[in-house]
């Protein structure tokens, strides 16, 4: 792990910071977003053929290209989203431990490097709160 946790039963302090343990009522591992991972895949699969028609437009493509602006577009806009879906298929999402509370519902504790990380951070937090 590259990060100092510690469990105790009163908290669980990861690089310092202390999250109290007495209102936890159960922690999983769970797959959680990604900024990064999240806006690549929108400027691809969104932004891009907007971007794409934008600039044709511009360009006077609707004019000097007759009929085949559209299909063009069609085109260039399906490319853009199968390559979204590559990108989302290829960048997996990070694995995180989510933690169940009383007052607040489901939030991300933490996120880990791996699923490994994640477990065993899992592991220590239901120990002390199955007490």
């Amino acid at each position: 792990m590259g990060r100092n946790i510690e469990v105790t039963d009163q908290a669980i302090v990861i690089d310092g910071q202390n999250t109290p343990l007495t209102n936890i009522i159960n922690a999983e591992v769970m797959t959680i977003q990604d900024w990064n991972r999240n806006i690549v895949i929108m400027i691809v699969a969104l932004i891009g053929p907007i971007l794409a028609m934008v600039v044709a437009v511009q360009m006077g493509g609707s004019v000097d290209w007759d009929l085949w602006f559209g299909p063009i577009l069609l085109i260039v806009t399906a490319v853009m989203g199968v390559i979204g879906c590559m990108i989302g298929v290829a960048w997996k999402k990070p694995y995180g431990v989510v933690v169940e509370r009383e007052e607040f519902g489901h939030s991300t504790l933490m996120r880990c490097d791996n699923e490994d990380e994640a477990a065993s951070v899992v592991a220590k937090i239901l120990a002390v709160v199955a007490k």
